[in-house]
């Protein structure tokens, strides 16, 4: 539709105007600032990755892929990881991979792959269900960078919401 094609447009180009013209007091901001040089502390200057702007995390996967080479299979255990590994890996399915092997992986898999599947459903529904998206999509990409999903109360409440939600007949 080229009307659609064209509000798209101009609301882009109003967009980009908008923020050359804030850029300036953007970047005098100092909470913004410190936003935006943490976001481009990854990027190397030459390309690729700057492992130093990666807060340590490459040493932490590191010893992670150690522990899970020495137990593929079943892990240490949902919570006996802890007595090999002080720390946890700052990454969803390394910790997963840390706690339980393959077999645990395969289970999550599976279970997020149920979850998708009910709460693409559910949407089709009634499409306020969307947010549930958003609330998921939050906790899980923080989850691939830094936290626990042990404690990530938001990963559980829509994972359990989506999967125990019984439709009307």
């Amino acid at each position: 539709n080229v009307r659609s094609i064209i509000k798209v447009m101009i609301f882009v180009l109003l967009f980009v105007i908008a923020l050359i013209l804030i850029w300036p007091s953007l970047m005098n901001n100092p909470i913004f600032l410190t936003g935006y040089l943490r976001i481009l502390e990854f990027v190397d200057v030459g390309g690729g990755i700057n492992w130093e702007g990666t807060s340590g995390r490459d040493v932490v996967y590191k010893t992670t892929l150690q522990f899970i080479e020495q137990k593929p299979i079943l892990g240490y255990g949902i919570f006996g990881m802890w007595d090999v590994y002080y720390s946890y890996p700052h990454n969803l399915f390394l910790e997963i991979l840390l706690q339980g092997g393959v077999v645990y992986l395969v289970i999550m898999i599976s279970l997020l792959f149920l979850f998708t599947r009910k709460l693409v459903h559910l949407i089709r529904k009634d499409r306020r269900y969307k947010i549930l998206v958003v609330l998921f999509m939050y906790a899980f990409v923080m989850l691939m960078f830094s936290g626990t999903y042990l404690s990530s109360s938001q990963f559980w409440f829509v994972l359990v919401f989506v999967l125990a939600f019984q439709f009307r007949k």
